[in-house]
């Protein structure tokens, strides 16, 4: 048996049953008697507590619910391998649809620091030479690359948020959601960073080769990250992840802003139905934007870091005061309408995706167990 807090939210009822279900908003129901017992915690986390028929209940308690290892460690299959499966897959969905805007955003963002000229020239000459394919270029990396990180935050973040939120339910969801996101994000980034890096430098590799130039000739992943290696060694896959945790400001804001919108819409369907796809669209593209105008100058320090061709990691400081010196306060924010752009169709795509296919997973891992 385990042990876990829980929040009882409901009273008894002549017709009713015990409500019990794993962080969805999809409920299973059992009876006991003619009573009616909902225990759910703030997280909208439900479980079963079995309860006779002489126990009083109070409306809004604490107590500490005694839910069967079966149950435990059917979330711990079904409810991890689908969270890793949508993770993995809304990530793999969104780097394709929306490759050429986040490689147009990643050249905005480094080329204040190639070149003085304007960007649409060399956006011009890369696509009169390269084709449509060039506005693809490092799209093999990125495949590797996002599909991997969500791949590690989605379930990563779900654990650390279910662990919190029963172990702790004193703390507000707010602050359960932002202490996942910051935690979660800090270990995707170190996880990941090295793909980053390789895939920037793939995307802003014909930027180098114009301002230098130089015929455009592409590389692959592998053939990149030995070259890096062989010429700065294995630090050179971790630039940029002081911008990178500085950056953990802005999944701080995100998630946080992202369940609140979500549980705004589920708090208004009276039938406990999930949210809609209209819904999660809406909220997930809020939610984005609002955390990208606030915390956009660190996207624009770690590229730039990690875009650097200097023999000596550049810092973030002296990054932050190059960036000042040459292009004013404006140069933080170089790239911004088209990260815009980009987050309603690369977000909404990710968020909308993962949630389609974790539900779509829960239903699939449940119809194989029984």
């Amino acid at each position: 048996m385990a042990s876990q807090t829980a929040k009882i939210n409901g009273a008894v009822s002549s017709s009713s049953s015990l409500v019990a279900s794993e962080p969805t908003s999809q409920l299973a129901h059992r009876t006991t008697g003619s009573r009616k017992l909902t225990i759910k915690n703030e997280d909208h986390h439900v479980h079963v507590q079995p309860v006779g028929d002489d126990s009083p209940l109070p409306k809004t308690t604490t107590i500490k619910s005694h839910i069967s290892g079966s149950l435990l460690s059917k979330r711990d299959r079904s409810h991890y391998m689908s969270t890793l499966a949508a993770g993995v897959g809304s990530g793999a969905l969104a780097s394709i649809v929306c490759a050429p805007l986040d490689l147009w955003r990643i050249r905005m963002q480094v080329w204040g620091d190639i070149s003085s000229a304007k960007a649409s020239t060399a956006f011009q000459e890369i696509l009169e030479k390269e084709g449509w394919k060039g506005m693809f270029r490092g799209l093999g990396a990125t495949l590797v690359t996002v599909p991997l990180f969500w791949g590690v935050y989605f379930p990563l973040y779900d654990e650390t948020k279910f662990y919190i939120s029963t172990n702790y339910p004193e703390y507000h969801p707010s602050v359960v959601h932002m202490g996942s996101a910051v935690f979660t994000g800090a270990v995707a980034d170190i996880i990941c960073n090295p793909c980053f890096v390789v895939r920037t430098r793939l995307q802003t590799q014909a930027l180098h080769q114009i301002a230098d130039h130089q015929s455009l000739q592409a590389t692959g992943m592998v053939q990149t990250a030995k070259e890096l290696y062989a010429q700065h060694g294995i630090r050179i896959f971790w630039r940029g992840m002081t911008a990178n945790l500085i950056g953990l400001t802005h999944v701080a804001i995100q998630f946080p802003v992202y369940e609140y919108l979500k549980k705004t819409c589920r708090d208004r369907h009276a039938d406990g139905s999930p949210e809609t796809a209209a819904e999660l669209l809406v909220s997930s593209g809020l939610a984005k934007m609002c955390a990208s105008l606030l915390s956009y100058p660190h996207e624009v320090l770690r590229s730039r870091m990690m875009d650097s061709r200097a023999a000596t990691a550049p810092s973030l400081i002296g990054t932050a005061k190059h960036i000042l010196e040459l292009e004013g306060y404006k140069g933080f924010y170089n790239g911004l309408s088209v990260t815009l752009l980009r987050v309603i169709p690369n977000c909404c795509m990710t968020f909308l995706s993962y949630e389609m296919i974790f539900r779509y997973c829960k239903e699939a891992f449940a119809t194989n167990t029984r």
